[in-house]
C-alpha cells in the first residue's frame, strides 16, 4: 500500500455503550500496481495483543483472500 486518502469516520459503537468502545472508518488505498481499492476497518480499545492499547481490524476489497471478512468485507463493517 502506497498510501491512503478519503479517510472517513462511518460509526462510533453502533451496538450500545456496554461493548468494547470501537471506531468504524473506511479509506482508499492506493496499491503499488496502481489500483486503487477501498479498506475497511475497526479501531478497538484495548484490544491489542496485551491489551493495553488500540487493536486494528482491517480488511481491503478484492484482497481478503483467507476470506475473513466475508463477503465483500461486511465483516470489517458496522
Amino acid at each position: 500500500i502506497r498510501g491512503f486518502d478519503r479517510v472517513r469516520l462511518v460509526s462510533t459503537n453502533p451496538w450500545g455503550q456496554n461493548n468494547v468502545p470501537r471506531r468504524f472508518c473506511s479509506a482508499r488505498a492506493h496499491l503499488s500496481d496502481g489500483r486503487v481499492r477501498t479498506v475497511d476497518y475497526a479501531i478497538l480499545e484495548d484490544q491489542s495483543i496485551i491489551g493495553a492499547t488500540w487493536g486494528v481490524e482491517w480488511c481491503v476489497h478484492g484482497l481478503d483472500r483467507g476470506r475473513s471478512f466475508d463477503p465483500a468485507c461486511r465483516m470489517a463493517r458496522p
